[in-house]
């Protein structure tokens, strides 16, 4: 039987999972499996135990490969299940949660290796959100057949809505929200060196300055495009103004000018 799914509307999240737009604020979200990120391992750890599952993932989704920023039950950072098997890539197709009570009943996800395996029975998973892409789910799978309760239900809906809320607040650390230029968190991010900060850049590792330097170009033009003038030796603050980033040793020696005249 042949499924049709509705038209999107201007306020649905795109979606898809081989979707170019949707792929590439993938890449820019920079999820990788095993994130250490507490917020979002405190998220599939209270669904575990608040459900009572044994696997909980949020699982940022691509082409026949499931990610885990964070995961408790899998043991692993990532999975390659093809997508026409895999529960969560439906879940990114479609934009809707979806619920599968007999697993190894299932026409198709039956032949999920994990089912086959006997590891999972039971799955339910919802749309993972952010600036209105569906990034992945937020997803739980019970070991043996199981049809979830609405209390269980509406428990994963709510650590969504929190998973949704700690990635909202990394991109709004990472980029501006007036100019949509990066932050001075994003350059720590990037260059891995977050103990930088406005350091002399004649002190950088040359790892930073060519993340910098590159950043920089597209940093440039989103200024131009918003009617701000922006220098390549300036960066957007927290405030959406421009500045120009004065070293510490140029501030130490201007503060010691003062005090020698005081």
């Amino acid at each position: 039987m042949l499924t049709l799914r509705p038209e999107p509307s201007p306020d649905t999240p795109i979606r898809g999972v081989r979707n170019p737009q949707r792929l590439r604020a993938v890449a820019a979200a920079e999820l990788h499996g095993h994130l250490d990120d507490p917020d979002l391992d405190a998220v599939v750890a209270t669904l575990r135990l608040a459900c009572g599952v044994p696997m909980a993932v949020i699982n940022i989704v691509t082409e026949n490969l499931q990610t885990y920023p964070a995961e408790v039950g899998v043991g692993a950072p990532c999975t390659q299940v093809p997508d026409g098997l895999s529960f969560c890539a439906e879940v990114v197709d479609s934009g809707l949660a979806l619920a599968v009570a007999d697993a190894a009943a299932h026409p198709v996800y039956s032949r999920n290796p994990m089912v086959l395996d006997g590891v999972i029975g039971a799955y339910a998973g919802v749309p993972l959100v952010d600036d209105g892409v569906v990034l992945g789910s937020v997803s739980i799978f019970g070991g043996s057949a199981r049809k979830f309760s609405a209390e269980v239900l509406d428990i994963r809906g709510l650590q969504t809505r929190l998973a949704s809320s700690v990635l909202a607040l990394r991109r709004s650390a990472r980029t501006d929200v007036l100019t949509g230029c990066p932050t001075e968190t994003f350059f720590w991010t990037a260059c891995g060196c977050p103990s930088l900060g406005w350091t002399d850049m004649r002190d950088w590792p040359a790892s930073c300055t060519a993340t910098w330097t590159a950043a920089r170009a597209s940093t440039t033009s989103s200024v131009t495009q918003s009617g701000m003038p922006c220098s390549t030796s300036s960066l957007c603050d927290y405030a959406g103004r421009c500045v120009r980033p004065t070293p510490w040793r140029a501030l130490a020696a201007t503060s010691s000018s003062l005090s020698a005249t005081t």
